[in-house]
Parts: structure tokens; C-alpha cells; sequence
């Protein structure tokens, strides 16, 4: 019976000594079960901050698409109101010029009418 007791207490004692290393095995995994949800949620966070990223780069790079299709635009309507602007002086200039002309036949004309008058004022004082 002794030697049973002993075998006995010597593989209890066996057991344990498994039993603590088994629990220290667990409580490894535990730990890095525990680190492996922690990098799999900043896993998840990067993603996330990185497609919100990618949003914001695809966002900002249609609002400068827009932009740039804006100036296009309003580089156009310059354009054209240049052509316009240009066109308005040029008929200003004819316009004045026209004028100019007008002005200069009506003082001529006024002018011949003057002289007309004294011609006839003077003929008329002879007879």
C-alpha cells in the first residue's frame, strides 16, 4: 500500500505540476487572444480612417474637377464679353467719328447758309 500511496501522491503530484503548466498555457493564450482583438479593432480603425480618407481625397478631387470646369466657363464668357467690349469701341469710334463728320458738314452748312444770307441781304439792299 505504501508504495501505491507513494506512486499515487508522486502522480497527483504529476498532475498538478501539468494542471499549472496547462493554466499558464491558457492564460498565454487568453493574453494573446486579448492582443489579437486589440490589433484586429486597430486593424478596423485604420480602415476606417483610411476609406474616410480616400472619401475625402475623392471628394475634394471632384470639387476641383467642378472648379476647374467653372473657370473654363467663365474664362469663356470673358472671352466673349472682351469680343463684345471690343466690338461696342469699335462702333463708338465709328459712331464718334460719324458724328465728328456731321458736325463739321452742319457748321459748313450753317456756315454757306450765312454767307448765303448776306449775299442775299446784300443784293436785296442794292435794288
Amino acid at each position: 500500500g505504501l508504495v501505491i500511496r507513494n506512486k499515487l501522491s508522486s502522480f497527483g503530484h504529476a498532475i498538478r505540476g501539468k494542471d499549472m503548466e496547462i493554466q499558464e498555457l491558457i492564460d498565454c493564450l487568453t493574453q494573446r487572444n486579448e492582443e489579437i482583438f486589440k490589433m484586429k479593432q486597430s486593424k478596423s480603425s485604420l480602415i476606417l480612417q483610411m476609406n474616410s480618407q480616400n472619401i475625402a481625397r475623392m471628394q475634394l478631387q471632384d470639387e476641383c474637377e467642378m472648379m476647374k470646369q467653372i473657370k473654363r466657363k467663365l474664362e469663356e464668357q470673358i472671352q466673349e464679353l472682351n469680343v463684345q467690349i471690343n466690338a461696342t469701341h469699335s462702333k463708338h469710334r465709328m459712331i464718334k467719328s460719324a458724328l465728328h463728320e456731321k458736325v463739321k458738314l452742319t457748321q459748313k452748312l450753317q456756315s454757306d447758309v450765312y454767307a448765303a444770307r448776306c449775299q442775299l441781304n446784300s443784293v436785296q439792299q442794292k435794288y
